[in-house]
């Protein structure tokens, strides 16, 4: 998550086909299903984002993906309440501060990396990996992997860790891993669901202020 810091609030918030085939000339095409939707509580470890400067800690975080939009909603040491919404196809989102009704502009988040292939979890993310067994997370029995010198193409961008897959629909549901500056950076589910999530969840609410510069009002 991008750390973040308070400057006015320019950098306020966050540091931290269809395919027609004419008749009977060729086989229907493979279309994949969609991937089922994720609603995962959580807890991570690193630096709060609203106090970017103090040492690493556990906050909650509820996190949303559906297809390529994300959502994930947080909070600060004094109830401050922040949310991250993204699109991974356009690579733009924005950070937003709800209690001060504004938003910045973003264009990665790294949340979707979050999904992986469960029979190759470790091919996505460019890593060497050794399996560790299994245990369970939020209620699933997970399978873990171990990987060393990364170069921060970990979860969370660490470089040396672990992370837990749900080996039924390909999510991460824990890491735990250093960076290059050996900060610890984790995620733990506590529960998750797999419901569809109405697109409104998406949307940057109307009450919310962005800048004069920003062309687009919404991520999708």
């Amino acid at each position: 998550m991008p750390d973040v810091k308070r400057s006015g609030w320019r950098g306020s918030l966050l540091v931290v086909c269809l395919t027609l085939v004419p008749p009977a000339m060729a086989e229907e095409p493979f279309v994949a299903p969609p991937e089922p939707a994720v609603r995962m509580q959580a807890v991570m470890t690193g630096a709060n984002p609203f106090r970017p400067q103090g040492e690493p800690t556990e906050f909650p975080v509820t996190i949303y993906l559906q297809e390529d939009a994300l959502r994930v909603d947080f909070a600060g040491p004094n109830g401050e309440r922040g949310m991250l919404l993204h699109d991974a196809a356009n690579r733009k989102g924005w950070l937003v501060s709800l209690e001060e009704g504004l938003a910045v502009p973003i264009g990665s988040a790294g949340f979707h990396e979050l999904r992986v292939d469960p029979n190759d979890p470790c091919a996505a993310l460019r890593l060497r990996c050794q399996p560790m067994g299994e245990r369970f997370v939020g209620g699933t029995l997970a399978i873990g992997w171990r990987y060393r010198n990364a170069g921060a193409r970990g979860p969370g961008g660490t470089s040396n860790g672990d992370f837990w897959v749900d080996p039924e629909h390909g999510v991460i549901l824990a890491y735990r891993g250093q960076t290059r500056d050996r900060d610890v950076h984790a995620l733990r589910a506590v529960s998750v669901t797999h419901d569809p999530l109405p697109d409104v969840l998406f949307e940057l609410p109307e009450t919310i202020a962005v800048p004069d510069d920003a062309n687009e009002s919404r991520v999708r």
